[in-house]
């Protein structure tokens, strides 16, 4: 059974012609070119970079364009993983995907008019004061507005996905703390989202206009401090519902590991007592100590030492490409 596509993976992620959403940002970028052109300010769009403002949208719809195959590549490879966990048949499997992964089309329509009327008002709140027409203006409300309203699309769809594997997280699994690669696919889905997230951000810095007394501004940090902590956070959050079941399966195993070494120290206080050899309560008692060892060693995130130093470096990311452009512009411009 094919699994059921929204409309995100209809028209971004598969579309029929994979050459519309290019296009659609070609057209972005020379209607930008239009709009300087019939303002009469073709000569001086670059030389006093006004491109910056207007090159955002299109920027960050092409951005997302092309990073999400691969995060919904990331999703249902997670979704493949923890399949081999789950004890049921492979039409069962589908059906419960089907279920739980379809996005209702309305909720669709409704986050991305969301994300447009933000969008209003973000450029409507930035152009406060601003008196007469022009085209560049025209065509900063109306990409602003489409960058949001994908931007809001995106979210909504990743949060869907992200639900999904949550709730697969609900059904009994057949876990072995000592062999998390199933979980692996978790990490790396959540790797993903993080570097995404903090692509995104930096490549939002790219196109702002930088001076090197912001940084000296506590608005500056209070602004890009948050969105540098934001790829950490996601990471972890995508992985919380796989870090809690493999935390429960860890304790209910040490619970009982604990149970096995009372009662075997038990029945070894009572050979002694009696006078008998206790040789075999030794060997059960290495065994137990050792096997108690190994629990307490077993991770409960599905992540290791290069997928940690990865996300903390892509938090580091967007800070520092403000700070450098900022400096940049001080030192050499």
């Amino acid at each position: 059974m094919e699994p059921k596509l929204s409309q995100f993976e209809r028209w971004i992620v598969y579309p029929t012609h994979p050459w519309v959403p290019p296009l659609v940002v070609a057209l972005l970028l020379l209607a930008m070119l239009g709009a300087a052109a019939l303002d009469g300010a073709l000569g001086q769009f670059f030389s006093d970079k006004q491109w910056r403002a207007l090159a955002v949208a299109p920027m960050v719809i092409l951005y997302i364009i092309l990073v999400a195959p691969f995060m919904s590549r990331a999703d249902r490879q997670a979704m493949a993983a923890l399949r081999r966990l789950l004890p049921v048949s492979a039409e069962e499997f589908d059906r419960l995907s089907n279920r739980g992964a379809y996005v209702r089309p309305s909720g669709e329509i409704l986050a991305a008019a969301t994300g447009a009327a933000f969008g209003l008002v973000m450029v409507g709140l930035s152009n406060l004061g601003t008196a007469g027409f022009s085209w560049r203006l025209l065509y900063l409300w109306i990409s602003t507005v489409a960058q949001f309203a994908l931007l809001a699309w995106t979210i909504y769809v990743s949060i869907a996905g992200a639900r999904m594997t949550a709730a697969l997280h609900r059904l009994p699994m057949q876990i072995n703390l000592f062999d998390a690669t199933a979980f692996e696919a978790v990490g790396r889905q959540s790797l993903l989202l993080a570097l995404v997230f903090a692509g995104g951000i930096t490549l939002s810095l790219l196109f702002q206009t930088p001076r090197a007394e912001d940084l000296r501004l506590l608005q500056f940090w209070i602004v890009y401090l948050p969105p540098a902590l934001a790829p950490v956070a996601v990471f972890f959050l995508n992985m919380l519902p796989t870090h809690r079941i493999l935390a429960a399966a860890k304790q209910r195993e040490l619970d009982e590991t604990h149970r096995s070494m009372l009662q075997a120290y038990r029945a070894s206080q009572q050979r002694l007592a009696a006078g008998q050899s206790d040789a075999d309560g030794v060997a059960e008692a290495t065994l137990l100590f050792a096997y108690e060892q190994r629990l307490r060693d077993a991770r409960t995130w599905p992540y290791n030492t290069t997928m940690l130093r990865t996300i903390f470096l892509s938090g580091l990311v967007p800070v520092a490409t403000s700070i450098i452009q900022r400096l940049w512009a001080r030192f050499f411009s």
